[in-house]
């Protein structure tokens, strides 16, 4: 697998070449699932059904068992994980902290985040 290099704010960059950076196998998945969890639902124009619902299951109503499932299923639709072997998360007022423990065709991951509510 493939994927073009983002940075840590998630913005593509360029190689020392100028040309877009490329990430390859175990570090594109990482990359990718930390991508695809970022992706809100309803902020995407042309796939607003699709996306994590962290306003409605962390901020508006804390339901961290519903957050937890559409994780799951959003992190198993990434290219290249084969699953999803554990799964914690808590919020500390206005901050959600997870870690999501993953099964790729390259081996296991963990991806670690920290999302503040906006």
């Amino acid at each position: 697998m493939i994927s073009i290099r983002a940075d840590e704010r998630r913005d593509i960059g360029l190689a020392a070449d100028g040309r877009l950076a490329l990430v390859e196998g175990l570090e594109a998945v990482t990359q990718n699932c930390l991508t695809a969890m970022s992706a809100q639902r309803g902020e995407m124009v042309l796939a607003a059904d699709e996306g994590v619902p962290t306003r409605a299951t962390v901020w508006d109503k804390y339901r961290p068992a519903i957050f937890e499932a559409a994780a799951r299923r959003t992190l198993e639709a990434v290219e290249g994980v084969t699953g999803v072997t554990g799964f914690q998360m808590n919020r500390d007022e206005n901050t959600l902290h997870y870690t999501a423990r993953i099964r790729t065709q390259y081996g296991e991951i963990a991806v670690i985040n920290r999302t503040s509510e906006t």
